[in-house]
């Protein structure tokens, strides 16, 4: 372009039609970036039902807790009142 005056300082390329091997590598790495993130979601996910799972369990044990001593002092109550 430079006979016509013009000089090409910079362009912009917009269709890249990559090598067959760099698509399938291309490829292949975003398919383990995604597997890599399911496999974190999935993992806190099992955190969070053990989380609560634990939580529940400690829960019902106290309330068992409460429900035992509740019987305790009726017994003891109805010990001293007669």
């Amino acid at each position: 372009m430079s006979a016509y005056g013009y000089e090409i300082v910079q362009t912009l390329i917009v269709d890249i039609e990559p090598d067959e091997h760099v698509k399938r590598a291309m490829n292949e790495i975003n398919a383990a970036a995604r597997l890599r993130m399911a496999a974190a979601e999935k993992a806190e996910a099992e955190k969070i039902l053990q989380i609560k799972r634990a939580e529940g369990e400690a829960e019902s044990k106290y309330l068992s807790g409460l429900g035992i001593a509740r019987q305790r002092q009726a017994i003891v109550d109805e010990t001293i009142q007669h």
